[in-house]
């Protein structure tokens, strides 16, 4: 197993993923979003597995029955995802629920037009979420 090397984003996001529902971590392959995020789930779901995306577009009813925290790992690799997460925190905006991760680009499709990147203070999911950057701080 090879050691976890803390990143910038950790302090933040200890600090506010128990008060927002959902936080989505994008950035360049390889620099540890996936790691930082498993550090905190409960249940991880591996998008970018064909088996395991498959098994959640079928049943999209499992991410409400998951453990939570729920990790979605590669997250634009079915980005009805995004939808299904903001309709759940919609419902139930307590702490702590979603963490998703996805490789940094153009997510503007599955994001339904919204910003890649926003304010702080402007949550892209809705009124528990929040976007950030992993390593660089939030968006």
């Amino acid at each position: 197993m090879t050691e976890y090397h803390l990143r910038i984003i950790d302090d933040e996001l200890d600090e506010v993923f128990p008060a927002l529902a959902a936080v989505a971590i994008d950035g360049p392959k390889g620099v540890g979003k996936t790691a930082t995020a498993t550090r905190r789930a409960t249940t991880i779901i591996a998008l970018d597995q064909l088996a395991r995306a498959q098994e959640l577009a079928a049943d999209p009813g499992f991410m409400e029955r998951a453990p939570k925290p729920l990790l979605l790992d590669e997250w634009q690799r079915l980005p009805q995802v995004w939808d299904m997460v903001r309709r759940s925190v919609d419902h139930d905006r307590s702490g702590a629920q979603f963490l998703l991760t996805g490789s940094a680009g153009d997510h503007s499709d599955a994001l339904g037009g919204w910003p890649h990147c926003e304010p702080a203070s402007a949550p892209a999911l809705g009124g528990g979420a929040r976007r950030a950057r992993s390593a660089i701080g939030t968006c």
